[in-house]
């Protein structure tokens, strides 16, 4: 593993810590590392009680999870209605749905039929999959909106932070 190599060399001294966060996917991909303190391999996955953070190795791959399937439910909401005007079909879906406001995670913020998350799913993947990276950069522009200074850290993101303390 290319960052194990520097971590393990007694040369290189760490300042720091690295976080590799990575999507749950429906094949399983082993990852070959060792506990460290100062690197650590994570999975998202979405459970009934939200979204949790598991060993990279876990055998858990259902449901298959995105990290776009883990943000908090009305931010993600309202970064989708910035793109609704250039996506039709984003916008026909916001149009036709109500936000689940107990929603625990983005998703769950809409009750979506298939056809509609397939479109969500066409929308990120879009543009060579650019798309997710204007969302993420609209995302984190409304995030910091002071609209939303109240709307508490979703506990995975306050698992990093601690762990990366």
């Amino acid at each position: 593993m290319y960052l194990l190599s520097p971590i393990k060399d007694p040369d290189y001294t760490i300042k720091g810590k690295v976080f590799c966060l990575i999507d749950t996917d429906t094949e399983k991909v082993e990852v070959p590392y060792e506990l460290n303190k100062n690197l650590f391999f994570e999975r998202l996955l979405n459970k009934d009680e939200g979204t949790v953070l598991i060993d990279v190795n876990s055998n858990l791959m259902n449901p298959p999870t995105e990290i776009e399937d883990c943000l908090d439910p009305i931010m993600y909401y309202q970064t989708l209605m910035e793109f609704s005007e250039e996506d039709n079909k984003i916008k026909t879906i916001l149009q036709n749905n109500s936000l689940i406001e107990t929603a625990k995670n983005s998703s769950e913020f809409l009750d979506l039929k298939t056809s509609e998350k397939k479109s969500i799913k066409e929308f990120f993947d879009g543009n060579e999959g650019f798309n997710k990276v204007r969302f993420a950069k609209k995302y984190t522009e409304i995030s910091k909106q002071n609209f939303y200074s109240d709307v508490e850290s979703l506990n995975w993101i306050n698992n990093i932070k601690k762990r990366i303390k």
